[in-house]
């Protein structure tokens, strides 16, 4: 039987009020494997922030509540990635973006190859060739672009390692915890251990129960943050 390949879930914020360019960018981003998530005003899109954290934010600078510069600034506080759009690409401009601390200002119209080198670049994800569709990274490889993650074990029904990145993890460290369950007898669907300074989290990837996710962390402070990207990624939900 060919080996599962969990993907991870890459939310882009996009930040468009003109419906018509916001639908193209809609349909070019779900093609190349992402995730956008639209808003026509800056408000909407702090509320959205607030409700569902994205890995990143394609923001146009003509807003019609906020100019998209102090949205980036807002934004910032927040340490999300933004990079912003404008049809008035300038010198000043750029160096306006650069100083609310937006990592890239895109001149309309731009090339689909152009967006996706841009944000796999911001992303550190592989710049797909010209005319290949974009693949999302597989859910360790995604796991290890999170804050604090040092190794990502992902084991199918059987127990074996069907993929690994980062840092190995000792089989004596999770092993004996594969089959954990709580006091009525129901398995558990994530545990978190102390591991010397680090943290351990063992996942069961409980869209199919048939695959566990293995998570070594620096320390516990990041897993509050890992558990909820696993949590919204497609490939770990009922």
């Amino acid at each position: 039987m060919q080996a599962r390949q969990w993907r991870a879930v890459i939310d882009v914020l996009l930040v468009e009020p003109d419906a018509s360019q916001r639908t193209t960018l809609e349909r070019l981003l779900e093609r190349h494997g992402y995730t956008p998530r639209s808003a026509v005003r800056a408000t909407d899109a702090v509320r959205s922030v607030q409700r569902h954290r994205p890995d990143v934010v394609l923001c146009e600078v003509q807003l019609p509540d906020m100019d998209g510069l102090a949205l980036c600034r807002q934004l910032r506080m927040s340490a999300l990635p933004v990079l912003l759009m404008s049809g008035q690409w300038s010198e000043r401009l750029q160096r306006d973006s650069r100083d609310a601390g937006a990592l890239d200002l895109l001149g309309k119209p731009f090339s689909e190859t152009l967006l996706l080198a841009r944000l796999a670049h911001h992303l550190r994800l592989p710049v797909p060739p010209p005319g290949r569709q974009h693949t999302a990274p597989t859910l360790p490889a995604a796991l290890m672009n999170r804050p604090g993650v040092l190794g990502v074990l992902l084991l199918d029904a059987s127990g074996h390692t069907s993929e690994q990145s980062g840092q190995g993890i000792p089989d004596d460290l999770y092993r004996p915890f594969l089959t954990a369950a709580r006091p009525d007898g129901e398995e558990l669907l994530c545990l978190q251990l102390e591991y010397a300074r680090h943290c351990l989290l063992i996942y069961r990837l409980h869209a199919t129960q048939d695959a566990t996710l293995v998570c070594l962390l620096q320390n516990s402070s990041y897993a509050s943050l890992v558990k909820y990207h696993l949590r919204a990624s497609p490939s770990t939900r009922t």
